[in-house]
C-alpha cells in the first residue's frame, strides 16, 4: 500500500500546476476541453465538437514551468 500511496502524491505534486481536466482552453485559434491528461508523457488529450488532439504540454503551455519533472 506504500508505495500506491507514494505513486498517488507523486501524480498529485506532477498535476499541480496543470488545469483541471475539463477545463476549456484556446490551441491554434480554436477552443478545446482538456478531456484527459497523462503527466508522465506530458501530454494533454483536446477535443472539441470536430477533432480530437493529443499535444505535449511544452506545445500547449510554452511559458509555464511545469513541475513534473
Amino acid at each position: 500500500m506504500c508505495c500506491l500511496r507514494f505513486e498517488n502524491e507523486e501524480y498529485t505534486r506532477m498535476r499541480k500546476d496543470l488545469p483541471k481536466i475539463n477545463s476549456t482552453v484556446t490551441y491554434k485559434d480554436k477552443k478545446y476541453r482538456i478531456s484527459s491528461m497523462n503527466v508522465l508523457q506530458k501530454q494533454a488529450k483536446l477535443e472539441n465538437k470536430e477533432e480530437v488532439l493529443f499535444v505535449d504540454f511544452k506545445e500547449l503551455w510554452p511559458d509555464k514551468e511545469l513541475n513534473n519533472d
